[in-house]
């Protein structure tokens, strides 16, 4: 972000919800879930979040990243194997507290053409934009549904789409490299408070725009719409 925009940096702040009832996670989520949208994550964290940003130069600031509890179902992971595009996470059966998940997320496309997927975006996490990266959480012990989610303010501005935020699978490719920075959370996710916890990613691109003022003009382009959830991956965190 040019430090010669500080002019127009909007302090956003997402204020924490108190505790709703307990949702639960409905049937796996499918290519058209894009006419529904996706449930909020504003229930009580996870532990405690990380805090993120030292000042206004970082896209986000005053507040932390962290497993924030969902206010409605959520998308189930995957359970079958016919949809245009597969997502497959895989990742470690035990990890420490604090410690990353180091969970894997590999597109494959079983189908006979090419596929246009994109790479997560400036936005994509605090949902401005799409696609979206969801990384949910499901508490093996209590059945609560947690989202990898970002509370506090952050700049107003968002980066431009570029040529390479669009990726093409190949008919029977399989790539792990797709999501991209802004979608690190993935990998680099950790839980803060012991258990057994199944996770799972889900994916959604339902069109262009958004919120947030770009730093220039996007590049868009077709890309395959829908909702797209990964197979569950079980850990235990000690």
């Amino acid at each position: 972000m040019s430090r010669l925009l500080l002019a127009s940096l909007v302090p956003l702040l997402v204020s924490v919800a108190p505790t709703a009832p307990r949702p639960s996670v409905r049937p796996p989520a499918t290519p058209t879930e894009c006419l529904s949208d996706p449930p909020p994550s504003e229930g009580p964290p996870l532990g405690a979040p990380r805090a993120e940003g030292e000042d206004l130069m970082d896209p986000r600031f005053g507040g932390g990243n962290g497993f924030f509890e969902v206010q409605a179902p959520a998308p189930g992971p995957r359970t079958t194997t016919t949809a245009p595009i597969q997502l497959e996470l895989a990742g470690p059966t035990r990890v420490a507290r604090d410690q990353p998940l180091a969970l894997r997320l590999t597109f494959a496309n079983p189908s006979s053409g090419p596929v246009v997927v994109m790479r997560a975006l400036d936005g994509s996490l605090e949902h401005w934009r799409h696609p979206h990266y969801d990384l949910y959480l499901r508490d093996e012990g209590t059945q609560t549904v947690y989202r990898w989610d970002y509370h506090g303010g952050r700049c107003g501005n968002v980066n431009p789409i570029r040529d390479e935020d669009y990726v093409t699978l190949a008919p029977g490719a399989r790539r792990d490299d797709v999501h991209g920075g802004w979608a690190a959370h993935v990998s680099q996710a950790a839980v803060g408070a012991p258990g057994v916890y199944t996770a799972w990613v889900v994916y959604r691109f339902c069109g262009h725009g958004g919120t947030g003022l770009p730093l220039g003009p996007d590049v868009q382009r077709p890309v395959l719409e829908g909702v797209f959830a990964s197979n569950p991956v079980r850990v235990e965190v000690r």
